[in-house]
């Protein structure tokens, strides 16, 4: 059973993972075949419906350039 703060952290996730994707003017399906997901998961994963893996996590900072920690802090940061 979900709890409300899973419901929170998710939607951190997603909209860090958003912005990042966006702020990289790079489309869903481009960030997607980059980590090695579909689209579809990608989107459930910007829209908090689903959580990302720690291995989704580390190829999305990967692809990002961004070291895991960073990406790890700013999903805190909106968290709070």
């Amino acid at each position: 059973m979900k709890n409300r703060n899973d419901d929170r952290w998710n939607k951190a996730v997603a909209a860090v993972v958003s912005a990042s994707r966006r702020d990289a003017d790079l489309g869903q399906q481009e960030v997607a075949d980059n980590i090695g997901m579909s689209r579809n998961t990608l989107v459930r994963i910007e829209s908090g419906q689903r959580p990302m893996t720690v291995p989704e996590l580390m190829a999305f900072a990967k692809a990002h350039k961004l070291s895991p920690n960073v990406l790890v802090d700013l999903i805190v940061r909106w968290h709070r």
